[in-house]
């Protein structure tokens, strides 16, 4: 399949193609896939969509080595999964969107985790944006350089805790790596205090970034007046980025 400057693709009761170099710009979906087993989407170009790729009931497809740039409107996606099991999504660039990556109540399947390998995510409002986890993903030598957010669960309830993180770089873990060997000698905890409530009720995001969320979040942090929420817990963070030839995009 090789279309070029195209506004939509879509691929429903599809499985086992391949999407290989396409150049979707300003659409809705660049592509949009439901009920789409094992296909591989690679080397493709997403730029100004409202979602770069959408992936709806499916299971077993390879993402690799995709752009997705500026999917920033109000509910812009790079690549969201909604019901979706084993999945490999490696070595893509997310950058400028205001979510990176999606990830609703996916994985849906139990024992068929996504893994996410070795990508960028870069620059983003939300790097990652959690709805309804209750089964765990992985997360593996991913650079999170510049997000305002490095991820966000708006669903209360949900297992964040199942999720396997290791060998990740984040701009904002601060350590010591007195060994040597290229990791922190302490892990990377990511927690959120005031944030959750914005995360929780949405009417709130108005205020995000606000001076007085940046208040609540200093106090709670000194003080908390409410029990913080720990996302992630990245045992082995990488000191310096897992690849860094794409990051003179930012």
């Amino acid at each position: 399949n090789y279309v070029h400057d195209s506004r939509d693709m879509v691929a429903w009761y599809a499985s086992l193609n391949t999407f290989r170099k396409n150049h979707g710009v300003r659409g809705r979906y660049s592509i949009h896939f439901m009920y789409a087993n094992k296909n591989l989407v690679e080397f493709n170009t997403f730029e100004g969509n409202a979602v770069g790729m959408f992936f709806m009931y499916s299971q077993g497809s390879l993402v690799q080595n995709n752009l997705v740039i500026n999917s920033d409107g109000a509910f812009g996606i790079g690549i969201g999964l909604k019901d979706s099991s084993a999945f490999t999504i490696k070595n893509n660039t997310l950058i400028y969107n205001a979510r990176g990556l999606l990830l609703d109540a996916s994985p849906f399947q139990p024992n068929m985790p996504n893994v996410f390998e070795n990508n960028q995510i870069l620059h983003n409002t939300i790097g990652i944006q959690f709805h309804a986890t209750q089964e765990p993903s992985v997360f593996k030598d991913n650079d999170f350089i510049g997000n305002m957010q490095i991820a966000s669960n708006d669903t209360p309830g949900s297992k964040m805790y199942l999720n396997q993180w290791r060998g990740n770089y984040f701009d904002e873990y601060e350590s010591f790596d007195i060994d040597k060997d290229g990791f922190g000698d302490t892990p990377f905890l990511h927690f959120i205090y005031a944030d959750q409530l914005w995360q929780y009720h949405p009417n709130l995001q108005f205020f995000y970034g606000s001076s007085i969320f940046s208040v609540l979040n200093f106090l709670a942090k000194l003080a908390p007046f409410s029990e913080p929420v720990k996302l992630l817990q990245d045992d082995k963070p990488r000191m310096k980025p897992v690849n860094e030839q794409n990051l003179a995009r930012g």
